[in-house]
């Protein structure tokens, strides 16, 4: 699709995600819209079981530290918490529960409305794909619970989690026109799929790369969001088009906001002893929900981009956030541990801001 072509699609408020050749049609596109239904419909149905059992881990009390957290049982402190204050255990697993169907809903419901629309474009089919998948295995401890509850469902849960992370890393590698750029970003692209490949299987419970060294854990991810990171300021600085550029800074925007709240509440955790945060119920509170919350900004943000970008005036929300973020890293009382996070976000919406 050329650049006069793209802007005269934008005017109407439907997605422009990329070039001609993004389209689909004739067998191509029916049999891409049959194998998204036929990976997608099979793993929403694992959900539905990971919940199940998900809220049956949660009634029963912790007795292995080490697999508490996998199989989201309630530490004995957290249980007893809920018992001072009135509140039994099942009602809180149940609202835990109600609280996962909720945010993977909102994944969901954004997945299947871009599929819907834009299954023509393979770009969008790709968004659509990773933002139903990636939430299977993201939604709390759901799948860990069950593939350690019933092991022959390990190796599924791994397929899908391989599946859902690698469609979401190759999506922000190629969007917003479906090309590598630079061109050498092929490189990583195998090393993403490397990667995730390690860290899905045997089992999303204990894969391969549990028995790495720590600071292995850290670089190899390192190496491949920065190398996406740059590909998309490559990308926004020398080959986008204006209307390429206004997708890539609303997505840009919601997932560096995302990032950068996860980012803190990290920060925060690091502060916070172990053995308080794992047993504490405002920390277990805390963790299970703003997690969840923040990277529901991704959705949001990849959505609007792909169906309706122009509704909002993205340079003025990118130019506030950064006002507003170098505000709170001076007032804010968790300013020592959320710093890093406000830096790197305010930092990414200015090296994305219009010149």
């Amino acid at each position: 699709m050329n650049r006069s072509n793209t802007e005269q699609k934008s005017a109407s408020g439907s997605v422009v995600a990329s070039t001609a050749n993004t389209r689909l049609s004739g067998p191509r596109l029916i049999i891409a819209r049959a194998v998204w239904l036929a990976l997608v419909i099979p793993s929403l149905g694992l959900f539905v079981i990971s919940l199940l059992v998900s809220y049956q881990q949660m009634l029963r009390v912790c007795v292995d530290p080490v697999t508490c957290n996998l199989r989201g049982e309630l530490p004995v402190q957290v249980q007893q918490s809920l018992a001072t204050i009135g509140f039994s255990v099942s009602g809180f697993a149940a609202l835990v529960t109600i609280f996962f169907v909720i945010t993977a809903v909102i994944w969901y419901a954004v997945g299947f409305l871009i599929f819907w629309r834009r299954s023509d474009d393979w770009l969008a089919l790709l968004a659509a794909f990773f933002l139903v998948m990636f939430n299977i295995t993201n939604s709390g401890n759901t799948a860990s619970a069950l593939a350690l509850a019933y092991p022959i469902l390990a190796l599924p849960l791994s397929l899908v989690d391989f599946l859902g992370q690698v469609s979401l890393l190759v999506f922000f590698l190629l969007f917003p026109n479906g090309r590598l750029v630079p061109r050498w970003m092929g490189l990583f692209l195998l090393l993403v799929i490397l990667e995730q490949f390690l860290s899905s299987f045997p089992s999303v419970a204990s894969p391969f790369y549990a028995n790495w060294p720590a600071w292995l854990n850290w670089l190899v991810p390192l190496v491949v969001y920065g190398a996406i990171i740059y590909s998309q300021i490559y990308r926004y600085r020398r080959v986008s088009t204006p209307v390429q550029r206004q997708q890539t800074k609303l997505i840009v925007l919601g997932v560096a906001v995302a990032i950068g709240v996860v980012i803190g509440v990290l920060a925060i955790g690091a502060l916070i002893p172990p053995s308080v945060s794992s047993n504490n119920l405002g920390a277990t509170i805390l963790f299970i929900t703003i997690w969840p919350v923040a990277l529901l900004l991704i959705p949001l943000s990849i959505g609007f981009s792909i169906l309706r970008y122009r509704l909002y005036d993205i340079d003025l929300l990118m130019l506030s956030w950064s006002l507003h973020s170098q505000l709170l890293r001076f007032s804010s009382p968790c300013a020592i541990a959320t710093r890093p996070s406000l830096t790197a976000v305010s930092t990414v919406a200015s090296m994305m801001r219009p010149r």
